[in-house]
């Protein structure tokens, strides 16, 4: 692949706009697009004409049936005129990028590998102007392996490549063509359409989309509506910390290796574990009042822990990761290292009130042997805590009986990426680690238990979205 770059490139950009929405937006889009001093050719993708003034072509038509298609016809669009422009752009109507944006890319572009893409991150902004970086939520991590240096500077990949937006050279979007996972019908499974039209150079294509961290903002691209701003994301100084963390892994070139892969093949990555979130209130109300010590196996960014914390314990976590684990030990969690092994060697014969495995048991491949290990830590009179997904729920029964793309894998744990796990698993494997459940309780939406009030025939079983069960060492009498 060609690692030249001209300094003054010819951009194609195409913008998906679904009928009238988002028009402000995309006004504000245009307007940063015609302000640029190198060429720059618009195309919007629209369902219906639209005159958006001159110099912006508008491309009408669905690459399917389904409205949230629509994002699909870029592809085409790209392929078509490849031989025309330096690089390439897609967004969504609402993802400002600008000429600082473009440049950078095209200056990195040069120190990376052929198979390794310059990305963006996506942000929103708070009325004080502290930004948030929302692609960082749930169960979407940096990749600890991924950190290396380029040029000197710092990189890894987020495992959220959706950022509503993406830039190509020739040569990138070449190779993805070539790759056959470019030009393709209009898909989804990891993310919806709208989200997997913007992610399939990374996903498809052989790929793989890293962030510039030593320039981290000038690869930020504004998300204009501010819709996620203080419901999910991080925040700087939580961002900080994880980079000093992968600076860390770079540095010392040795990447570690995952005891737990917290992410599910299901769609939409169903049944993963949670990193990024608000404090587990469902989890938090089984730990008994009056523990003091709680030692937590598999701990995201130690926001549950935190909460712990306030309530008068002294939290010793295992981390997911050394990454969300450097966030957790901003909060005052005890951070071991993120190796069960070691982690075990370290604590060493220390007791605990409360042994906590929260949503981790269907994610790894020996649950009752990482029961056994820990569990062991549990003082006398003391508690053992699991919460894991029902997955033999409403929702998941009739997504398998119908055949469902990733749902057919469901209970073949090398295929789907998790065990299926209701009260009885879960009960069984406590049980198989000497220990004897004392409480059994479902966890449901608001919505799932009007339903439970309202329809008799319809049990637990079916509505609780997860489990949590207590439990004590197996001389303690069992729960009903």
């Amino acid at each position: 692949m060609s690692r030249t770059v001209p300094d003054h490139p010819r951009v194609l950009v195409a913008i998906a706009n679904y009928g009238e929405g988002n028009r402000r937006y995309l006004d504000q889009l245009l307007a940063e697009y015609r302000a640029m001093p190198f060429p720059v050719d618009v195309v919007v993708l629209s369902n219906i004409p639209k005159d958006l003034g001159e110099g912006v072509e508008v491309k009408v038509g669905l690459p399917s049936k389904n409205p949230w298609s629509l994002p699909f016809g870029h592809k085409q669009l790209f392929a078509d005129r490849i031989e025309q422009y330096d690089a390439f752009i897609y967004s969504e109507d609402d993802i400002l990028v600008t000429e600082n944006n473009i440049r950078a890319f095209l200056e990195v572009t040069p120190t990376l590998e052929d198979d390794e893409i310059a990305g963006f991150m996506r942000i929103e902004t708070h009325p004080d102007g502290r930004k948030s970086y929302d692609m960082i939520h749930a169960f979407f991590r940096w990749d600890p392996a991924s950190a290396r240096l380029r040029g000197g500077e710092l990189y890894a990949h987020l495992t959220n490549e959706h950022a509503a937006a993406y830039i190509l050279t020739r040569d990138h979007l070449r190779r993805a063509i070539d790759s056959g996972g470019f030009l393709v019908p209009p898909h989804q499974h990891r993310y919806d359409l709208l989200c997997t039209a913007a992610t399939d150079p990374y996903t498809q294509c052989g790929m793989t989309k890293l962030l510039p961290l030593d320039r981290l903002a000038d690869f930020e691209v504004r998300h204009l509506p501010n819709k996620y701003v203080g419901i999910y994301g991080v925040e700087g100084p939580a961002l900080a910390e994880q980079i000093d963390a992968l600076r860390a892994i770079a540095q010392s070139g040795q990447a570690p290796t995952p005891w737990i892969e917290i992410e599910t093949r299901l769609p939409g990555g169903g049944a993963s574990k949670p990193v990024h979130d608000q404090p587990d209130d469902a989890l938090l109300a089984t730990v008994p009042s009056d523990a003091k010590s709680v030692l937590v196996i598999g701990c995201g960014d130690g926001r549950t822990e935190a909460a712990m914390i306030a309530g008068g314990a002294a939290v010793t976590a295992l981390p997911v990761d050394p990454v969300v684990g450097r966030n957790a030990a901003a909060r005052g969690v005890e951070v071991l290292p993120a190796d069960p092994a070691e982690a075990e060697r370290v604590l060493g014969s220390r007791p605990f009130d409360v042994v906590a495995f929260p949503d981790v048991l269907h994610l790894v491949a020996e649950p009752v042997a990482l029961l056994r290990r820990f569990a062991r830590c549990v003082a006398e009179g003391g508690t053992v805590l699991v919460s894991a997904p029902n997955t033999a729920d409403m929702k998941m029964r009739m997504a398998k009986l119908r055949g469902g793309a990733g749902y057919r894998e469901l209970g073949d744990f090398e295929r789907a990426g998790l065990h299926a796990t209701n009260r009885r698993v879960l009960r069984q494997w406590l049980r198989e680690a000497g220990l004897t459940t004392t409480r059994v309780q479902p966890e449901m939406t608001d919505k799932r238990q009007k339903l439970a009030r309202a329809s008799a025939g319809l049990g637990a079983a079916l509505l609780a979205n997860r489990w949590l069960l207590q439990a004590k060492p197996a001389a303690t009498p069992a729960a009903s």
